[in-house]
C-alpha cells in the first residue's frame, strides 16, 4: 500500500514543474452506443459544444460556430435531420456547489497520467482488468481511474485543476472555469480498490 500511497500523494499535491498538454478532442467524449445515437453526437447549444459518453459529459465554448445552434454533428461532420433526435436537458445536470456539499480536489494532470500508467503496468503484471479498477478520492466518493484520467484532460483543457465532489459521494462532480464545464459520475465502489487519498 506504501507504493500507491506514495504516487497519491504526488498526485494531489500541486507542484509547480512544467504541465504537458496533450491534444483534447471533443469526439473523445461522445458515446459509440448506437442504442442511444443522440449521445454519439456533439450538440451545439446557446455557445457550447456539448458532448457525453454517459460516464462524463463536456460543455466547452472555444470554436463554436453559431449556424450549428441547435443540432446535432457526427464525427464524419454529417448533421442530424433537425427535430429527428433531442438532445438531453445537459444543463439541468450541473450541479451547483452552492446548494450542495463539495469537497474540492485538487488534481495534478502529470502526476496523475504517471500513476495511470504506473497502475496500468501492475494490472498487467498481475494479470488484472484495468477498467474494472476504481479510486477513491475522498471518504465516500469513487471514480473509475480511466474516466478519472480522461476527466483529469478535460480539466486540463477548459483551464482547472479543481474538482469539486459531493461530499456524500453520490452526485456528479464538476470541474468549471469560464471556459466551460465537465461532469464526472461517480461509481458504487466495491470493497478492496485503489484508495487515492493519503
Amino acid at each position: 500500500m506504501s507504493y500507491f500511497k506514495e504516487l497519491i500523494e504526488a498526485i494531489i499535491r500541486i507542484e509547480s514543474e512544467p504541465k504537458t498538454k496533450s491534444k483534447f478532442k471533443i469526439w473523445d467524449y461522445v458515446s459509440d452506443d448506437d442504442i442511444r445515437p443522440t449521445m454519439c453526437h456533439v450538440y451545439h447549444d446557446r455557445g457550447f459544444k456539448v458532448a457525453s459518453d454517459g460516464h462524463i459529459l463536456i460543455a466547452v465554448k472555444e470554436d463554436y460556430d453559431p449556424s450549428l445552434e441547435g443540432r446535432l454533428m457526427l464525427k464524419n461532420g454529417t448533421l442530424a435531420p433537425e427535430n429527428e433526435y433531442r438532445y438531453p436537458k445537459w444543463r439541468d445536470v450541473i450541479p451547483i456547489p452552492q446548494l450542495m456539499r463539495t469537497v474540492p480536489v485538487k488534481i495534478d494532470f502529470d502526476k496523475l497520467k504517471g500513476f495511470e500508467a504506473d497502475f496500468k503496468a501492475k494490472m498487467k503484471a498481475e494479470n488484472r482488468k484495468y477498467a474494472t479498477t476504481a479510486v477513491r478520492v475522498t471518504e465516500n466518493c469513487w471514480f473509475k481511474l480511466e474516466y478519472l484520467v480522461k476527466m483529469a484532460k478535460a480539466m486540463e483543457h477548459i483551464g482547472t485543476d479543481t474538482l469539486m465532489v459531493n461530499a456524500d459521494g453520490r452526485k456528479a462532480a464538476l470541474a468549471s472555469s469560464d471556459k466551460g464545464y465537465a461532469l464526472l459520475m461517480p461509481i458504487v465502489c466495491p470493497e478492496k480498490q485503489t484508495l487515492l487519498t493519503s
